[in-house]
């Protein structure tokens, strides 16, 4: 599915940060839902400050304790995979996220031990509150 969310990738501070609009968000929580989905991302926008713009996002289900984040670097694929029940988790976070209107609003996805259901080695995703783009 092709999207105009951007997920902007940083090399000096090893994160990324998702943007989109609120429809987008609500597609992306589905996906996250359903436990399967892949999302061709905007790569023509500026990014800066952050290095780069990921190309795609995929959803997989996978039989694992936890969701685990990762960037391939060289195809720019960020992959979410984990257990459908936490993926689910993520997902009501991103439709508050799409409801929230708040365009300084976001939330930080950082694992770390312990973690209710993010593995402690997911790569860091800093998901912006969706804004309706300007006309």
């Amino acid at each position: 599915m092709t999207t105009k969310m951007i997920i902007a990738l940083s090399g000096k501070t090893d994160e990324a940060a998702l943007s989109g609009t609120p429809h987008e968000y609500a597609e992306l929580a589905a996906a996250l839902e359903r436990g399967h989905g892949r999302f061709e991302l905007v790569t023509t926008r500026d990014v800066a400050p952050y290095d780069a713009a990921l190309r795609t996002l995929t959803v997989e289900a996978a039989e694992t304790p936890e969701v685990r984040l990762v960037v391939d670097r060289a195809t720019l694929d960020l992959v979410i995979r984990g257990p459908v029940r936490h993926l689910a988790t993520l997902g009501l976070i991103l439709r508050d996220s799409a409801e929230s209107g708040d365009p300084e609003g976001h939330v930080h996805l950082e694992g770390f031990p312990g973690h209710e259901f993010l593995a402690e080695d997911s790569f860091p995703l800093v998901v912006h509150d969706a804004v309706e783009p300007s006309r």
